[in-house]
C-alpha cells in the first residue's frame, strides 16, 4: 500500500454535520495533495455519515472510510483509527473541529525540514460562528525543543498566566502530529505496564503513546499559529471523575518514565486541578443547560449577568480550595 506523508485520523459517531464541515475544511486547502490521506474510523453512526463519507470518496481516493459493527467508543476508536493509517505521520483530529486554511501547508513543511517527532499547535479558538476568516496564518511561527529539558522549562515558563493554554498540550487531541512509528514503538512499551483493554479506554490514551517512550534529543515543533478550532456547546464528553482518574494515569505513567523534577511534578499537580475545577463547573451548570426554562430565565439581560457572576464566583472558590 501506498505510504502517505500524513494520515488524518478522524474518530466520529452521529457527527454528519460537523464532519462534512471539517472534511471540508482539510480538502479546500492548497495544502491538501496527493501526500494526504484521511482516514474516517466510523462508531457506526446512526446519521447519514456513511454516505456523506461515500460521497466524498468518488471525488477523492486518498479518503478512506472504516465502519464498526458496534459503538466501540471514543477512546478506542481514536487508537483503531491510527492502525489503520499508512502515513509517515499521523494526526488524530476530533470530528466536531475545523482545520485552519494553511494547517496542511505549515505541517507538511516542518516534516520535510525538520523531521521532529511531535508538532503541536500552541493554540487553539472556539467556533463561536463558522466565520474564522478573520484569522491569517499564512506565516508560519514556531519553535524547536529537544525533549525533556528544554520542552519542560517552556512549560513552566510563565506558567500562572498560560496553564489553561499548555494543559491543552496533554488533554486535546486535534492539537498533535507525530511520527507513527513512534507511536508504534511507544505502544509496544506502554502495553508492558498498561492492559490493552484499560489504554483503549483511558481518555487520554493518546497522549500516553505520543508523550512516552521520547529520548532526549528527540524534537518537538511547537507551532504558535492557531491552527485548530473547536465546537464551543457540543455534547461532547460527560464530565465525570474518570477524566481525573485518567489524567492522573497519564501523569503517573509519565513520571515513572522519566522521574521528572518537582517542577514537573508541580505542573501536573496544576493541571489535575483546573481540569476538576472544570469538572465541578460543568456538573454544576448541567441543570441549567439542559433546562428550557432555566436557560430562558439566564437570557434575560439582568439574571444574565447574575448568573456570570455566581460563575465567577464558583469558579474563584474552587480555584481556592484545589
Amino acid at each position: 500500500m501506498e505510504q502517505f506523508t500524513l494520515s488524518i485520523c478522524i474518530p466520529t459517531y452521529n457527527r454528519e454535520r460537523y464532519l462534512k464541515r471539517l472534511i471540508d475544511s482539510i480538502i479546500s486547502q492548497e495544502g491538501f495533495s496527493d501526500k494526504i490521506e484521511i482516514v474516517i474510523n466510523d462508531g457506526p453512526s446512526k446519521d447519514n455519515t456513511t454516505w456523506l463519507v461515500k460521497a466524498y470518496q468518488k471525488l477523492y481516493r486518498n479518503i478512506r472510510y472504516y465502519q464498526n459493527n458496534q459503538a466501540i467508543g471514543m477512546t478506542a476508536a481514536i487508537m483503531e483509527s491510527v492502525e489503520y493509517s499508512n502515513g509517515k505521520y499521523t494526526r488524530i483530529f476530533s470530528s466536531d473541529d475545523v482545520m485552519d486554511p494553511y494547517a496542511l501547508e505549515h505541517a507538511i513543511s516542518l516534516i520535510e525540514t525538520k523531521s521532529p517527532t511531535l508538532i503541536i499547535n500552541n493554540r487553539f479558538e472556539f467556533l463561536k460562528t463558522n466565520d474564522y476568516s478573520h484569522i491569517y496564518n499564512e506565516t508560519l511561527h514556531y519553535d524547536i525543543f529537544n525533549w525533556f529539558k528544554e520542552f519542560w522549562n517552556y512549560l513552566w515558563n510563565n506558567i500562572d498566566k498560560t496553564l489553561n493554554e499548555k494543559t491543552n498540550y496533554f488533554t486535546f487531541v486535534s492539537i498533535a502530529c507525530f511520527e507513527t512509528k513512534h507511536y508504534h514503538k511507544s505502544l509496544q512499551n506502554i502495553l508492558n505496564i498498561l492492559p490493552l483493554s484499560e489504554l483503549k479506554q483511558n481518555y487520554f490514551n493518546w497522549a500516553i503513546l505520543i508523550y512516552s517512550s521520547l529520548k532526549p534529543n528527540n524534537k518537538i515543533a511547537l507551532i504558535r499559529n492557531k491552527l485548530v478550532y473547536a465546537q464551543t456547546n457540543n455534547s461532547g464528553r460527560n464530565a465525570n471523575n474518570k477524566i481525573i482518574n485518567d489524567l492522573k494515569k497519564l501523569f503517573s505513567i509519565l513520571s515513572e518514565e522519566y522521574h521528572p523534577t518537582k517542577i514537573c511534578q508541580r505542573f501536573f499537580e496544576k493541571t489535575i486541578n483546573i481540569r476538576k475545577n472544570y469538572i465541578y463547573m460543568t456538573m454544576l451548570l448541567n441543570p441549567i443547560r439542559n433546562s428550557r426554562f432555566l436557560k430562558r430565565f439566564k437570557n434575560n439581560k439582568v439574571t444574565k449577568s447574575l448568573y456570570l457572576f455566581g460563575c465567577k464566583t464558583i469558579n474563584f472558590i474552587f480555584n481556592k480550595i484545589s
